[in-house]
């Protein structure tokens, strides 16, 4: 057996912030040992065990433990901090911490190692819930298999043909995706979690900050995630959460197990609290501020008429088909190029998703469960419950259109902006700076399509209404020194650690492969950018404005727009590096 390697105590106490490293120096020594130890009491014996003469008689029983931890607290004594109370009278009190007092034991692994339990113990819990997703998503697996048309399109590669199929081959497929990525986490991602999760947090209040993203970080997968049953279960399609999406959790899994089992009650309680005429005014408002390129107003005039009328099953047949109207105007403002009308709700829907936050939340029941009713009606000119499906339609209806408006599209947020007019969404030069950002996002043929309404914007509202000279002013004013701000932190930090980076630098191929080849200048500058994160942000906006202004405010006055030359003609080549590097180097959270 080979004779373990340790590291000598005396030497290592020489060496630069030995109680900083002490952490990562145990774990560098112990490899996947570290993840063998299953008790506290083992892990902190292992960790001792790497340090040379504290190793020598050195057992793994409590006393021989603690014995070692005191040699360790003697080697590298940490002051410890006391807290005092200040009266009336300016007299000090030294506060008497009524805690009990950790064991050498916990105190050599929270304050030297920063572990508050063995990564061991820890990875065992997280193999055990891991292991239970990929159990329950193998058996949905396994489900889907047993389908005749899966084990036809396994067999002979047939796809589907109809939309049944289609949900099945989407749904199996998912399910497969997702599989290889909990078996590429749990085979390559899990130890990494263990030893985050582990660690000594110092206090229950900086534990609560990380607390409520545990879960996910825990099970770095949609499987994991609230809701995620519907997603990867076609048997599961939530039929109602785009209706009671502004309730509470626990009120709208309530009113799930209503709909389902008295759906006339569930829209009494909704319709007490949203009426009818109010969801008719919400939208009537989507209609008027959404890009459509299609007049539908007279559409949904109609459509009131009809359910105000009681008309089920004429506002039902006509309802329908706006679902899948409105994703066509969706589908053709998101893929202006393509072929307009071509695809299928299904592939509409599909495409919608990239665009939207909430998308797998909301989106299947679009893709899968409105095709199933409209096959219906269309294909056999029947269905029932007229009245109820009528209700679905009108609380679809809004609530798609509502995600029309939250798209993440410049287009859909140009013609918005546009429309309202709002001058408090142009105070200042970010503001403008994001407008800009937008234009530069639309294609040839969208801004060909509103240059008029553009230009009358400009001339008709921002110069008129929005101060733009003023903002002008603030761009020259504040850069400078927001920019001297930003690169005097970076120098310092950068200097600090032996490092130079010149961040005016004309050719950025240099500035990109200084970094590529340099690890630690990168994560350098990436603190930089998130210890100065206000700053950056100022500077991207700087950069937005200063590249843009020519082209978005051609009605400036002259000397402005001078002057505003000017200002780029000295900043563009910093402001330009930096924006090129954030989007290169990724930045902590």
């Amino acid at each position: 057996m080979a004779k373990r390697k340790t590291i000598n105590i005396h030497k290592y106490k020489l060496t630069k912030n030995p109680i900083r490293a002490m952490r990562q120096t145990v774990l560098d020594f112990l490899g996947d040992r570290v993840f063998e130890c299953q008790s506290i009491q083992g892990f902190a014996y292992e960790s001792l065990m790497c340090f040379y003469p504290i190793n020598r008689n050195l057992k793994n029983e409590i006393p021989s433990i603690e014995k070692a931890c005191r040699q360790i607290f003697t080697l590298f004594p940490i002051r410890k901090a006391k807290m005092y109370s200040l009266n009336n009278d300016g007299i000090s009190t030294e506060i008497i911490s009524t805690k009990k007092e950790p064991t050498p034991v916990q105190q050599f692994l929270q304050t030297y190692l920063q572990f508050e339990t063995s990564p061991g113990i820890t990875l065992k819990y997280l193999e055990e819930l891991v292991k239970k997703d990929m159990g329950e998503l193998n058996a949905l697996i396994k489900k889907y298999e047993a389908e005749e048309f899966i084990k036809d399109h396994l067999v002979k590669n047939r796809f589907p043909k109809g939309h049944e199929e289609r949900i099945l081959y989407d749904y199996y497929y998912r399910c497969i995706r997702e599989q290889k990525v909990i078996t590429e986490y749990f085979l390559g991602g899990i130890k990494k979690r263990v030893i985050a999760k582990a660690n000594y947090w110092g206090g229950s209040a900086l534990k609560q900050v990380f607390l409520w993203t545990e879960t996910y970080r825990d099970r770095p997968y949609h499987y994991a995630t609230y809701l995620s049953a519907a997603y990867f279960d076609c048997n599961k399609i939530d039929l109602i959460a785009n209706k009671v999406s502004n309730y509470p959790v626990d009120e709208s899994n309530r009113l799930q197990k209503m709909y389902e089992s008295n759906t006339a009650a569930f829209y009494r309680k909704l319709f007490k609290r949203e009426k009818p005429a109010q969801i008719w005014q919400e939208l009537k408002y989507y209609i008027s501020h959404l890009p459509l390129k299609n007049d539908r107003m007279p559409i949904f005039e109609e459509l009131e008429k009809l359910f105000k009328r009681k008309y089920w099953i004429g506002f039902y047949a006509l309802a329908l088909t706006q679902i899948e109207g409105i994703f066509s105007e969706i589908y053709n403002i998101l893929n202006p190029n393509a072929e307009q009308n071509k695809k299928a709700l299904p592939d509409k829907v599909e495409y919608a998703r990239a665009f939207h936050d909430m998308s797998h939340y909301y989106f299947d029941y679009y893709q899968y469960h409105v095709p199933r009713l409209r096959n219906k009606f269309m294909h056999y000119g029947f269905d029932k419950d007229f009245k109820f499906k009528s209700f679905d339609l009108l609380f679809d209806l809004r609530h798609l259109l509502k995600m029309f408006m939250e798209l993440n599209n410049p287009f859909v947020k140009i013609k918005q902006i546009h429309i309202k007019r709002k001058f408090e969404d142009f105070i200042n030069y970010s503001d403008f700076a994001n407008y800009f950002v937008l234009l530069n996002g639309l294609t040839k043929k969208q801004k060909e399509e509103i240059k008029v309404e553009i230009e009358n914007f400009e001339k008709d509202f921002l110069i008129e209404y929005c101060n733009a000279e003023y903002v002008c002013l603030e761009v020259m004013q504040d850069l400078p020194g927001i920019a001297n701000s930003f690169l005097e932190e970076a120098d310092k930090n950068l200097k600090s650690n032996c490092k130079l980076f010149n961040f005016h630098e004309r050719n950025f191929k240099l500035l990109e492969a200084s970094i590529s080849n340099d690890v630690e200048l990168a994560e350098l500058i990436a603190d930089c950018f998130l210890h100065k994160r206000n700053e950056c942000d100022a500077l991207e906006s700087f950069y937005g404005f200063l590249s843009n202004f020519k082209k978005y405010l051609p009605s400036i006055d002259k000397e402005y727009s001078k002057i505003l030359s000017t200002t780029a003609g000295s900043y563009n080549i910093l402001l330009s590096n930096i924006h090129k590097l954030k989007l290169l180097i990724a930045t902590p959270e």
